[in-house]
């Protein structure tokens, strides 16, 4: 009888039009979040402008140990060893420096959150203003006001705890992984023979991480490609879907450190949108991970994207609901199955409202200016 690992199939929320609706999430709230004004305030230009040169150091300073690695190595070999191989064991061969930067920023400062917030402001009142625009809408809009009351009186004690709780782990295990790639590197150079116990190895590995998020025989499929490129590049692609799923889960923070799922709630609700979450994490992984040195400013945009994100994915938390209520209870049964998802993946997300937002197009009046959610006219 066949193991069900390599009959499985992928999460019910995953597909391919679902990875693309995710992209295009991407595209549209990475724009839309420029339109927005509150993100122009002189505290979000300076935390902007912080980010940024955190990252620029950390980059910075691994280029230095790099240059001196090599240095030293040159120096004690007279030479004998190539350049191309001593490039294989620098930090940014075996480390992922872009997701490393934004772990160690995320860690030391809390500015990423401050963008999901306020751009989460702004898409709720775009969303509130075009449906009461639209006179066939005749139930009540319900607002994520009541997410963003938690968020203001957040404790952020218990936030630094949580993050910290997540991510040092993660900066562990990324750091025993580089250690790891180096040694199996160092190993299959020094002796060949172990090339294809290590190969077969990191077959196994990947097809069986994979299989949990796209299905047994697509996990195959790209076990077998990655296999043809060598061993470096199977444990490229092993590290690279652990930092893919990190920066997801990292990105996805802000909102389920307000919404109080339990563990399993919320693989459910993750696993119902797995699709839209990872098209929509391919996009800014692509940008951190190709310009490290900038990565936290482009995970401070990302932040800003995935707000657009929960409004198109989720229902806002009523505010009738309180800790405990049935109210609670039946929203969280809505939210983590996503009933509706081939009714919202069915249409492309641009469609709805142009590419510009619909109360631009309607009277060009702001939704938000910069102070405690007041309209104002231009």
């Amino acid at each position: 009888m066949a193991s069900p690992v390599f009959v499985s199939r992928p999460p019910a929320g995953f597909s391919a039009q679902a990875l693309v609706r995710g992209f295009e999430l991407a595209c549209i709230g990475f724009y839309r979040s420029l339109q927005n004004p509150g993100l122009f305030t002189s505290n979000k230009v300076y935390s902007l402008f912080k980010t940024l040169a955190l990252s620029l150091i950390i980059d910075k300073f691994l280029w230095i140990v790099d240059a001196a690695v090599e240095k030293i190595v040159s120096s004690l070999t007279s030479g004998t060893v190539p350049t191309s191989t001593i490039s294989k064991f620098k930090t940014h061969s075996i480390l992922n420096v872009g997701v490393l930067c934004v772990c160690i920023t995320k860690l030391l400062l809390a500015d990423f959150e401050i963008f999901f917030w306020e751009s989460l402001r702004f898409f709720d009142r775009i969303r509130i203003r075009s449906s009461k625009s639209n006179r066939q809408e005749s139930k009540k809009v319900e607002s994520f006001e009541s997410i963003l009351a938690r968020e203001i009186s957040n404790d952020i004690e218990v936030e630094l705890h949580v993050k910290r709780q997540f991510l040092k782990p993660f900066l562990l295990s990324t750091l025993a992984l580089a250690l790891l790639r180096s040694l199996i590197i160092a190993t299959v150079m020094i002796s060949p023979l172990f090339t294809n116990i290590v190969g077969v190895t990191l077959f196994i590995t990947c097809f069986w991480q994979f299989s949990f998020t796209v299905g047994g025989p697509a996990a195959l499929g790209i076990s077998v490609l990655s296999s043809t490129f060598g061993i470096v590049s199977q444990m490229n692609l092993l590290f690279h879907l652990r930092s893919y799923e990190t920066v997801v889960k990292m990105l996805m923070e802000p909102y389920f450190t307000q919404v109080r799922f339990t563990k399993a709630e919320r693989d459910t609700w993750i696993n119902s949108r797995s699709g839209v979450l990872y098209g929509h994490g391919l996009f800014f992984y692509t940008l951190v991970t190709s310009f490290p040195r900038y990565s936290n400013l482009i995970f401070c945009l990302s932040n800003a994207s995935v707000a657009y994100l929960i409004t198109k994915i989720t229902d806002p938390l009523p505010a009738s609901c309180t800790l405990g209520s049935r109210h609670l209870s039946r929203w969280i049964s809505r939210q983590i199955i996503w009933a509706d998802r081939d009714r919202k993946l069915r249409r492309m997300f641009v469609e709805e409202e142009g590419f510009f937002p619909r109360f631009v197009l309607l009277d060009g009046v702001l939704p938000y200016d910069g102070t405690n959610g007041n309209s104002s006219s231009s």
